[in-house]
């Protein structure tokens, strides 16, 4: 092959690849517009009390990123203010935050979550089944809740959310 030829077949390489590599790029940038539309949008509902469409998108966001600890979280707390108290604790235990511990060591911390964890799971269930938490209300619960007095939780956190 002559080296005209080579050099033109090399240069249309390498137009291909950055032409490839523009679309890529364009491709990811949408991809992550629409998952900061759906999280805002979710965002945005959650804080106004419209836990219906704050489940939506928080959901569309979670099947894209799947491991958002926090976005975790503020799913449980649509579902828990909506009533959804089985998908409550199925989106707290995809939730890994939630405590701040000066624990000198990982075990410590985590074993500081997995408390944390429990007490708010408990929670949840004494809650659906209309019992007596028999503790001091998480804090944690009291975000985004409706006005609803018996929903504001005033009270300090059991664990130190």
């Amino acid at each position: 092959m002559s080296e005209p030829k080579l050099y033109r077949i090399l240069q249309i390489t390498f137009i291909a690849i950055i032409i490839g590599l523009l679309i890529a790029s364009a491709f990811l940038f949408a991809s992550g517009e629409r998952l900061r539309r759906w999280y805002m949008t979710a965002f945005k509902a959650i804080n106004s009390r419209d836990y219906a469409t704050a489940i939506t998108y928080y959901e569309r966001y979670l099947h894209e990123r799947p491991f958002d600890s926090d976005t975790w979280a503020d799913l449980a707390l649509a579902y828990f203010h909506s009533g959804q108290y089985d998908a409550c604790i199925a989106a707290l235990e995809s939730y890994e935050g939630g405590v701040f511990s000066w624990a000198d060591d990982e075990e410590e911390d985590a074993r500081l979550r997995q408390e944390h964890l429990e007490s708010l799971i408990r929670y949840v269930r004494c809650v659906a089944a209309g019992e007596n938490f028999g503790e001091k209300r998480p804090l944690f619960f009291s975000l985004y809740a409706r006005d609803d007095p018996n929903e504001r939780g005033d009270e300090e956190d059991v664990v130190g959310d």
